[in-house]
């Protein structure tokens, strides 16, 4: 098994290789080269696993891809896979408005079976009226929206070690950049005679929520998972060349996210209201902005840039000792993708700016970030 994912491991980073080169077809979600498979979930019959995504770019989704570890349920067990659109997001959801997983969420009722009290999805519910297993004050929602894909569930013969999916042969599923999306694999079938459940790899999380979740029809429906994501990732391909990115009026801690062909700020700010101010040990002027750096820039009205280019999978930032301002890639990256060299050399948090410093758990596409080292190096985000 060991062998087998170093093999995987390889082909993933060659993969994201001719990501970065093409610009035309990407990798997102947890793929097991970023975060290593290091825990199992254990799922009975019946049960459902979910994870949701937000799209980094406009395309289409052609792949899915999940782990599954050395055991199933049975032989030739079968998982329903779907794709919805996801009411669960950055800002709503568990973690945001409602306490971090791992946390009830709830689901609809089902009297069909008769040891079901639940059912994950409305068409399977014979009441349509969503139930809160939430045990708070807040009431829970439906977290998942329309299907995209899936039918009802395409039927997968679930075997150990990876899952490839080719979505194709139904229809394109079309994707919105900060579009959520869920992708869900319901397991049918009984234990097997070991005893053995099925197992889907996942992979332990720090610093960031969870965006894994389970259903169980006999408990209290859907729960939010904690500490850990599935891994679950999905092969976009795009023909996407910019991202429009709206700054409000005022000061702006800002970046270029895209490898563009002119990068004078009068030409890509071009309703800036001041110049470009850079840090490194006190401020200067910028006529021509670079990748990977953060710079202030004043508007005197909202200001809507489009960035025009190659798209930047990474970017590495040389840092000075003290406080650095730095700018991101073309894809939103978690903390748990900032690298440094050397290595523990960050000492702070990652600050941007809205009307006042914010401490963010994720490094969004466009926005500059002020970070503070203890050394002279280099600062990566993957």
């Amino acid at each position: 098994m060991k062998n087998y994912r170093s093999m995987l491991i390889i082909i993933f980073l060659v993969l994201l290789t001719w990501q970065k080169s093409s610009g035309q077809y990407l990798l997102h979600g947890y793929t097991p080269d970023i975060f290593p498979s290091d825990t199992v979930v254990n799922v009975g019959g019946e049960n459902v696993i979910a994870q949701w995504f937000v799209t980094p770019v406009n395309g289409t989704i052609e792949y899915v891809y999940l782990m599954i570890g050395d055991t199933i349920t049975a032989v030739d067990s079968i998982g329903f896979l779907r794709i919805h659109r996801s009411n669960i997001s950055p800002g709503r959801g568990p973690g945001f408005d409602y306490p971090s997983p791992p946390v009830k969420w709830g689901g609809y009722k089902n009297t069909n079976v008769s040891d079901s009290t639940f059912a994950a999805f409305i068409e399977n519910a014979t009441d349509t009226h969503w139930i809160s297993t939430v045990p708070y004050e807040i009431p829970s929602f439906p977290p998942w929206g329309d299907e995209l894909w899936g039918f009802g569930g395409y039927p997968l013969i679930l075997r150990p070690t990876m899952i490839s999916v080719d979505v194709r042969f139904f229809f394109y599923p079309y994707v919105q950049r900060g579009e959520a999306f869920v992708v869900s694999i319901r397991v049918k079938g009984g234990q097997n005679t070991s005893g053995y459940p099925t197992q889907f790899l996942a992979s332990k999380t720090h610093d960031t929520l969870s965006r894994a979740w389970i259903f169980y029809p006999n408990d209290s429906g859907w729960q939010a998972l904690g500490k850990l994501n599935f891994n679950i990732w999905v092969g976009i391909s795009t023909g996407d060349n910019f991202n429009r990115i709206t700054y409000p009026k005022g000061w702006n801690m800002l970046c270029v996210p895209k490898d563009v062909t002119d990068k004078r700020k009068t030409i890509i700010f071009l309703c800036a209201g001041s110049d470009a101010y850079g840090y490194n040990n006190g401020y200067s002027t910028f006529d021509t902005l670079h990748n990977g750096k953060g710079y202030w820039i004043k508007f005197d009205s909202p200001c809507a840039a489009d960035f025009r280019g190659e798209y930047l999978f990474e970017e590495s930032t040389e840092v000075r000792t003290g406080w650095n301002l730095i700018g991101t890639p073309s894809i939103e990256i978690p903390l748990e993708h900032v690298y440094s060299f050397p290595e523990g050399n960050i000492s702070s948090g990652f600050y941007r700016y809205n009307s006042g410093y914010l401490l963010s758990d994720v490094l969004s596409v466009g926005n500059g970030y002020w970070v503070k080292v203890n050394e002279d190096g280099i600062i990566l985000l993957s």
